[in-house]
């Protein structure tokens, strides 16, 4: 009787937008040349589930669909395969530099529970919505890792990162996209905070069970 589709942050934010403030109401451009194969799978994804829902065509039982859009997931799994998070983690570790920049991730737990209210909720139907709980910096998560796990064998260099070496490359898609998140400029106003409130939003402690997790099962390397 409805869908909910968990999307992505991914489909709403990039593609050269140069803006500074997104709403639900913002689509990637993923017609943009040199956008990055993610964000563009996500958008053409979760286009064409709206196309679908939206056609009587082919929803002929009038079948209702909210969307959640998640920003970073993070935080504990199910599963003890390495998961797009883990990866991530680990690039973070490798890479020498404390990377400032400024987003959003929402724990895995949330977006299990934010699922489950978008779809008691009918008000939700035909919407979609960003998940997005825990104000962060990926150099925040590099730290939290490194200081919390050190014993563990966890480690990484955290030297400042050079934003002005991007400055020259701004017409490349993805550095103009990720430029001013280095920056620190780029937010997000959600527009349905109602339907649901956040109850995992301490990043330390999502991390702390994240890295646990991973580490339990060695889905992540040790030095």
């Amino acid at each position: 009787k409805k869908i909910v589709l968990t999307s992505s942050e991914a489909a709403v934010a990039y593609g050269k937008q140069n803006k500074l403030m997104y709403t639900e109401n913002d689509w990637t451009n993923d017609r943009a040349a040199g956008l990055a194969d993610y964000m563009k799978s996500k958008t053409l994804e979760e286009r064409r589930a709206w196309q679908l829902i939206n056609d009587p065509i082919h929803n002929l039982n009038g079948v209702a669909m909210a969307v959640i859009n998640p920003a970073f997931v993070i935080g504990p799994s199910l599963v003890p395969w390495a998961r797009y998070s883990a990866k991530q983690i680990e690039q973070l570790l490798q890479v020498p530099f404390n990377i400032p920049m400024l987003g959003y991730a929402v724990d895995v737990r949330d977006v299990a529970q934010m699922q489950i209210a978008l779809m008691a909720q009918p008000q939700a139907d035909g919407t979609r919505n960003l998940a997005m709980g825990i104000r962060m910096t990926m150099a925040d998560v590099k730290r939290i890792a490194i200081q919390d796990f050190k014993e563990q064998g966890i480690r990484g260099r955290q030297w400042p990162f050079p934003t002005a070496v991007l400055r020259p490359f701004q017409f490349n898609t993805t550095v103009a996209d990720f430029y001013p998140r280095l920056k620190g400029r780029v937010d997000y106003r959600p527009l349905h905070p109602e339907f649901y409130q956040y109850r995992h939003t301490d990043l330390k402690t999502t991390i702390d069970e994240m890295m646990t997790q991973l580490l339990k099962d060695r889905a992540i390397k040790t030095k």
